[in-house]
């Protein structure tokens, strides 16, 4: 007489293979959505970025303060205020939160004939 079929150590053994592929699937996947992420976040303040290069500009003395070596703090609103930002569906890719454009702002220097931002991203608190 033939028995055919699986014992219950073969098809342990192949619950605890099938698992540990989804488990190294699910980790992968869950790195590349960071990475995503952060992708998303540099293009977003690259965005920022360009809407102070466009705000300074078209602001004579902003330019003049920052060559003085002063530092200059833009605010989202004042982007927003100027239209060189849309202020429609403004969120933080990292959060998907919306951010405060009254907090939110752009830091600039003027440091050996060359401009440094820093972007500070506020978000709001969202009551979820």
């Amino acid at each position: 007489m033939k028995k055919t079929g699986f014992t219950l150590v073969e098809l342990l053994a192949v619950i605890f293979i099938i698992s540990l592929i989804s488990t190294l699937a699910f980790v992968t996947v869950e790195k590349k959505g960071e990475q995503f992420k952060d992708i998303s976040y540099k293009k977003f303040e690259d965005m920022i970025i360009t809407s102070a290069k466009e705000h300074i500009s078209s602001n004579y003395n902003i330019d003049n303060t920052l060559k003085s070596g002063k530092k200059v703090t833009i605010s989202f609103e004042d982007l927003v205020n100027s239209n060189k930002l849309d202020s429609k569906n403004l969120q933080n890719p990292k959060t998907n939160n919306k951010i405060d454009i009254s907090a939110s702002n752009v830091t600039i220097s003027y440091v050996d004939y060359k401009y440094n931002y820093v972007v500070n991203i506020v978000d709001i608190q969202s009551d979820n």
